[in-house]
C-alpha cells in the first residue's frame, strides 16, 4: 500500500470517449497491490493517509466499485519488479500507460457524471476538484 500526493500525469482515454488524451491534475491517490492486481483510490486531502482516513472513489474508468482496477489486456509481469520501488513503479506505469475506456458498474464515482469530469479537466490546468470525489464508506486500515 502506497500514496501518491496530487500531481499531473498522462492519460489515455479510448476514442469513444470522446475525452482528449492529455497531461491532466490529478487527486492525491491510495494504490494497494499484490503481484497480480491492483486497487486505487482517491483521498480527499492531499496528505499523508493515516489508518482512520476515509477512502474515496477513484475518479478514473476501468475501476470497479471495491477499488480494484480492469487490466484489460495490460500484460502484468509479476516477475519483473526486484524491489519495492520498481513494483510502486510498475504498478503505476502499468495503470498510467493503459487506456481508460469503460465505467464498470452503476456506482457514484464522482458528483458529476465522470465523461464530464475528465472533459472539463483536459480542457483546463485547474488543480483535481477533490469536494466532487464521492466517499466509498471504507478506511486505509479496512483495506488493509
Amino acid at each position: 500500500v502506497w500514496y501518491s500526493k496530487a500531481q499531473k500525469k498522462q492519460l489515455f482515454f479510448a476514442s469513444s470517449l470522446a475525452i482528449e488524451s492529455k497531461e491532466v491534475n490529478l487527486p492525491p491517490l491510495l494504490w494497494k497491490a499484490t503481484p497480480k492486481s491492483l486497487w486505487i483510490y482517491a483521498l480527499a486531502k492531499n496528505q499523508k493517509p493515516h489508518l482512520n482516513t476515509p477512502l474515496c472513489y477513484a475518479p478514473f474508468f476501468n475501476v470497479y466499485e471495491n477499488g480494484n482496477v480492469c487490466m484489460g489486456s495490460v500484460r502484468v509481469d509479476e516477475r519483473k519488479a526486484s524491489c519495492l520501488e520498481d513494483f510502486i513503479t510498475q504498478w503505476e506505469d502499468y495503470f498510467f500507460n493503459s487506456y481508460f475506456s469503460h465505467q464498470l458498474g452503476s456506482y457514484p464515482i464522482t458528483k458529476i457524471p465522470l465523461i464530464s469530469l475528465w472533459q472539463e479537466l483536459t480542457h483546463s490546468n485547474k488543480p483535481f476538484p477533490c469536494e466532487l470525489l464521492n466517499p466509498n464508506h471504507l478506511t486505509l486500515q479496512q483495506i488493509l
